[in-house]
């Protein structure tokens, strides 16, 4: 069973995922010139912040931007750094007990892992369209003559130069492509691996439904087992992410109210307008995609309490409802990740970060009036 099967082959491309031996070398370099090229930008990006912050106009334009890759460049070294995390978790995840074993679970598994299909390239269409705007979007506004850098980024030398220009640009657009890519594999991964302890939830529900009293001691046994592998999965999840989600919820506080403060002073019918609005819906959906999942995982694991009501549990002897005493004591406030219980991914957080966000809004507002 494939994990997440069209996020380690974007990583895969990229040169941050490989499982096979071959070219080893090779991949090492490509991987090293991939992660360069994005810091690279990151820093150049950071250092043009600093020397135009006295610039209203320009530190605005640039600090969600720099933001944005500061959060991308911690994914990149969490996923790096801590690849025998990642290659736990992958082998708890197939597990045999977490493999489907009947036609109705596998129907809750496909259903998971095409909804995990659909996000993934919902998110990677968006971003990329976004991000073709962003490079075109010099060329729209002044054409061939005078043309600008798509991006604000500290450079040593003079772009007015044609071979420099032409080089520097390059530079901006792969570190633009890739950088998409890598921040949208990243995200959806995380969605990726909730939904599918979402979908062990399920199967476990269905499991807890259909124990036989012949076999039952068998079959709780089993069930205890794999809530408890469901608990050692969201548990692993959490450690592995949750340690650059939190920076990056942080980060969004400042993005998303230095985004806004920057369309409402465009012109509605601009293609500058056009860029940041699209640049806006896919930072505000990526940040409601990780609380509203988060919520779900929540959900999906109150209901093991009503499967454990529903089964046949009235059949069985003292020991084996024991079993299921412990599966719905588990249960019975729901699990959620957090990073050690604060910035739970649930809607009450999102609504946090819009409120937030709005009130770093209404700072940008006075200091640019001040």
């Amino acid at each position: 069973m494939e994990i997440l099967p069209m996020n380690f082959k974007t990583l895969s491309y990229c040169g941050l995922w490989s499982e096979n031996v071959k070219f080893h070398f090779l991949k090492s370099v490509y991987k090293t010139l991939v992660v360069v090229l994005i810091f690279h930008f990151t820093i150049a990006e950071a250092i043009e912040f600093v020397k135009t912050c006295g610039s209203e106009e320009d530190s605005t334009q640039g600090l969600f931007l720099s933001f944005t890759f500061l959060a991308l460049c911690f994914k990149i070294l969490n996923f790096v750094l801590d690849r025998k995390e990642m290659l736990n978790l992958l082998a708890k995840f197939s597990s045999d007990i977490c493999q489907p074993n009947s036609s109705e679970e596998w129907v809750i598994f496909k259903r998971c892992t095409q909804q995990i299909d659909r996000i993934f390239l919902t998110f990677m269409i968006l971003s990329q369209t976004s991000g073709i705007a962003f490079l075109t979007l010099p060329f729209l506004e002044t054409g061939l003559v005078n043309v600008t850098l798509p991006f604000r980024t500290y450079q040593p030398y003079d772009v007015s130069n044609n071979a420099l220009y032409l080089a520097t640009y390059t530079l901006q657009l792969l570190a633009a492509f890739y950088g998409v890519l890598l921040n949208v594999t990243f995200d959806t991964m995380v969605y990726g691996f909730i939904l599918l302890i979402c979908a062990q939830y399920e199967i476990l529900c269905h499991r807890l439904l259909k124990i036989e009293y012949h076999c039952s001691n068998f079959s709780i046994k089993k069930c205890v087992h794999h809530h408890v592998i469901i608990l050692d999965l969201i548990s692993s999840t959490q450690s592995f992410f949750m340690k650059v989600v939190t920076p990056l919820f942080f980060f969004s506080l400042i993005t998303l109210g230095a985004s806004v403060f920057k369309i409402i002073q465009l012109n509605l019918l601009s293609i500058e307008f056009f860029t940041m609005a699209l640049y806006l819906m896919c930072m505000m959906s990526e940040i409601f995609c990780y609380c509203s999942y988060g919520n779900e995982l929540t959900l999906k694991s109150k209901n093991v309490i009503d499967a454990v009501y529903c089964s046949n549990w009235v059949k069985f002897d003292s020991i084996e409802r024991k079993g299921l005493r412990f599966i719905m004591h588990m249960s019975v406030r729901g699990k959620v990740i957090s990073h050690h219980g604060q910035c739970i991914l649930n809607l009450n957080t999102f609504v946090w970060i819009i409120k937030t966000s709005y009130s770093a809004l209404n700072v940008l507002q006075k200091g640019e009036k001040a």
